[in-house]
């Protein structure tokens, strides 16, 4: 019997366009993505809007970026730029953007405050920042070794990976109380709970336990165990027993 969810699906693509259409972009729109990693949002806002920055600390990131942007015709409409966003300020004027998004950033920022400080810098009066998280530690997985999916998400959360100055797998969870801090005004968050019971490769589940499996082994944990803990949401995939699901916390801010 068919089984559906009435949470949101852990879908890639309309996770970003949902971004987009959360942060209120509109077609006179100026907008920033502050840490655009390799492109997701930029692509669904460059479909709304032919204002565009994306500003990065990882090269490799934003050469994926350019690649992606190129190859759907929207790199003539959106401007890239590598800043270390832990250090930097923001380069560009005061009351700059229409509409900022920051999408799983702010973990590997050791001074929050600042770089939302300067967000809401370069916001114009009235302006939105939508600031978002996963909350990683806060991930279920159906298996039929509890004990081992728990470390393998733990070690998923912890980990700070070559790109990351730091980490925080419990971001999400605290994005409402350093907004709370900010010179912004009329916020508003949710959570909703990202749910998958597919994990056909490609999908966004299937990627993160990939990553997660692998976190895993770098941490210590034995690398046949992890194989046989992935095998196993394998098999229950196939039984139609497979459950995944993430929490995902935003702040929406008018300046």
């Amino acid at each position: 019997m068919a089984l559906e969810s009435v949470n949101q699906p852990y879908d890639q693509a309309d996770f970003h366009r949902q971004l987009v259409v959360l942060a209120g972009v509109e077609a006179s729109s100026r907008v920033l993505d502050v840490g655009c990693g390799i492109g997701r949002t930029l692509r669904e806002a460059a479909l709304v809007t032919q204002q565009v920055v994306g500003v990065d600390s990882s090269e490799e990131f934003l050469e994926l970026a350019r690649r992606s942007l190129s190859e759907t015709g929207h790199d003539s409409v959106v401007e890239l730029l590598g800043i270390d966003l832990n250090r930097d300020v923001l380069p560009f004027p005061d009351a700059d953007f229409d509409n900022l998004v920051c999408q799983n950033v702010l973990e590997c920022i050791e001074d929050k405050p600042r770089l939302i400080a300067e967000c809401h810098r370069v916001l114009k009066p009235g302006g939105v920042l939508l600031l978002a998280h996963h909350d990683f530690g806060g991930v279920m997985v159906n298996s039929r070794d509890s004990e081992l999916t728990r470390q393998v998400i733990a070690a998923y959360a912890d980990e700070t990976q070559g790109w990351m100055d730091t980490s925080d797998g419990e971001m999400g969870r605290k994005l409402p109380g350093l907004m709370r801090g900010s010179e912004f005004r009329e916020m508003t968050s949710e959570t909703r709970q990202l749910v998958a019971f597919s994990f056909a490769e490609g999908t966004a589940a299937h990627d993160y336990c990939s990553d997660a499996a692998k976190a895993a082994v770098q941490r210590g944990i034995a690398k046949l165990d992890v194989d046989r803990w992935f095998a196993d949401l394998v098999a229950l995939e196939r039984c139609g027993e497979f459950y995944f699901s993430i929490p995902w916390v935003y702040v929406k801010a008018l300046k």
